[in-house]
């Protein structure tokens, strides 16, 4: 009996505004959600990290900072559609966990090739580590899962010999690309304009796989066999190069609401993001100065807590649930816990200390310590 086997429809598998007919709808809430959290989240807009207008970062602030890294967010479209402007709520559940979150801009298709656009995140994550001193967690979703494929396998002393070599150590890629070949047979090449040879040059897949660091493959449960393809594939091969690779489908998500996790700490999404967050830091050189993340934009504080009778484990427990304290010890003395927080600097210590300590029944009293300078 013959057995014939049909060569996939590219364009079918990889048009995804034709696969979910109602994106502009999803689209349009990306667009207010990241609006609503710019307009209250501790942040920074239009960081600069090269010279092209669409070359800079917006950086969303935890008002209590946790972990060794920072998440850089790559958004998707295709490297022709799209901007960071769409996406700043991503940063909502890492920045509740702790971690702050680098929401990238980049340059697009055709204004410029793709490779340029991989060389523009390279440099985007070096200036993140120069200006803080921090690791850099790649997380993006569709072309940006294909950049933080290449960021994390990205040789940095090539880059610029005074960077460490794990300066991306881990990346977490949702719906991403990491093989470019199928795309040169559907209308989304017209805009980026690859041959084969090109295709294969800017495929991840097809790089030296970053042993030894860790790749995260997520894709939607309702997205294309190709895209399960994609993922499975990168997981395959990496990780028999010695990449600690993960695979993982989320259940019912087509390509646009894959992402939606990510605004709520509670996501296992965002938590496994979060892991990545709490690294040791990479050697850095003496001759850089780094700029700490907190230095002008976060206040340091301390709240000695006294506790009603018996209830000095419920407190503590209680603080680590709400996640508001960087560190909590028991001590002896007229108080029970000292607990230590970090809030932004336009937070009011009083109203904060009023409304998220004070505010647990078993306290009986607190005294707050205001700090000043950090030798």
């Amino acid at each position: 009996m013959d057995q014939t086997t049909t060569a996939p429809d590219y364009e079918a598998e990889y048009n995804n505004r034709a696969r979910v007919p109602e994106h502009p709808g999803i689209i349009a809430g990306w667009q207010a959600d990241a609006a609503a959290y710019r307009a209250t989240a501790p942040c920074e807009l239009g960081i600069p990290y090269g010279e092209g207008e669409r070359q800079s970062y917006d950086l969303f602030k935890p008002e209590a900072a946790r972990g060794n890294a920072l998440v850089m967010f790559i958004h998707g479209g295709y490297w022709q559609a799209l901007g960071r402007s769409f996406f700043s709520h991503m940063a909502r559940g890492l920045n509740r966990l702790g971690l702050p979150v680098a929401v990238v801009g980049y340059d697009l298709c055709p204004q410029v090739h793709l490779g340029h656009i991989v060389w523009e995140l390279q440099q985007a994550a070096a200036a993140l580590w120069r200006r803080y001193g921090l690791p850099v967690v790649a997380s993006g979703h569709s072309a940006g899962g294909h950049l933080s494929a290449c960021t994390l396998a990205t040789n940095w002393h090539n880059v610029d010999p005074d960077l460490p070599d794990r300066l991306v150590p881990a990346a977490y890629g949702i719906s991403g690309l990491y093989n470019l070949k199928p795309l040169t047979e559907t209308s989304i090449n017209t805009a980026l304009g690859l041959d084969m040879a090109a295709a294969e040059r800017e495929s991840p897949l097809f790089w030296p796989a970053p042993s030894r660091l860790t790749m995260d493959a997520v894709v939607g449960g309702a997205e294309s066999d190709e895209y399960h393809k994609q993922s499975r594939r990168l997981v395959d091969v990496w990780g028999l190069e010695g990449v600690q690779t993960r695979y993982e489908e989320i259940e019912g998500a087509n390509h646009f609401t894959v992402i939606a996790g990510l605004a709520d700490p509670e996501n296992p999404m965002t938590r496994r993001i979060a892991e990545g967050g709490r690294l040791p830091l990479p050697r850095r050189t003496a001759t850089r100065s780094a700029t700490p993340l907190r230095s002008a934009a976060v206040q340091t504080f301390f709240v000695e807590i006294k506790c009603k009778l018996g209830k000095t484990y419920e407190v503590a427990s209680e603080l680590a649930d709400r996640e508001i304290a960087s560190e909590i010890y028991s001590t002896a003395g007229n108080y029970d816990i000292l607990a230590k927080f970090h809030v932004a600097a336009d937070v009011d210590i009083g109203h904060f200390v009023a409304q998220k300590v004070q505010s647990i029944p078993e306290i009986a009293d607190t005294h707050t310590i205001i700090t000043f300078k950090a030798f």
